[in-house]
């Protein structure tokens, strides 16, 4: 903190699930549409979403951006997804899977659109990419808003905290 980072989240309960073993039958709004980021544009809108969901500075989710870039999208060891309503971007997730596990990180939503079932219809867009991709556990940090939603779907609290820092001097 002396350096110029701030607590972005203190105490976040560390979770995980068996994949199998979810609730899949959650309801979500029909006009939902949950797709994986495939070009620039949905890469701009991606990273718009993540910066206001999380009330961050622009460059925390232009690193993304130009990690993507570099790295090709689609080809990236890492998966965006982005969820519209009605062709408005509304909320964004990342995967990362390795080391025998699905990352479940950075699902927003924008505030104006959240307790609705949006940020629960992505948890579980990831986990069915990570199912197809041969992932049978995932893990996640959540956050206050997300830890019910979360036991909900099926997760469990390990009774692990970590505490997140940003840096917000651009």
């Amino acid at each position: 903190m002396a350096h110029g980072l701030t607590v972005f989240e203190k105490d976040a309960p560390a979770m995980v699930t068996d994949i199998d073993q979810l609730n899949w039958n959650n309801p979500r709004p029909p006009e939902l549409r949950l797709d994986p980021v495939t070009d620039d544009k949905q890469l701009v809108q991606w990273k718009q979403v993540f910066i206001e969901s999380f009330d961050i500075p622009e460059f925390a989710g232009q690193a993304w951006v130009d990690a993507t870039q570099a790295v090709g999208i689609g080809r990236t060891p890492w998966h965006l997804l982005l969820g519209t309503l009605n062709a408005e971007p509304v909320c964004c997730g990342l995967l990362y899977c390795g080391a025998g596990v699905a990352g479940l990180l950075g699902l927003g939503t924008l505030p104006a659109h959240r307790r609705k079932g949006i940020g629960s219809a992505m948890q579980l867009g990831r986990l069915r990419i990570a199912r197809e991709l041969g992932y049978r556990y995932a893990v996640l940090f959540a956050s206050e808003i997300g830890y019910s939603p979360y036991l909900k779907l099926g997760f469990q609290d390990t009774g692990r905290r970590v505490s997140r820092y940003l840096w917000r001097n651009a």
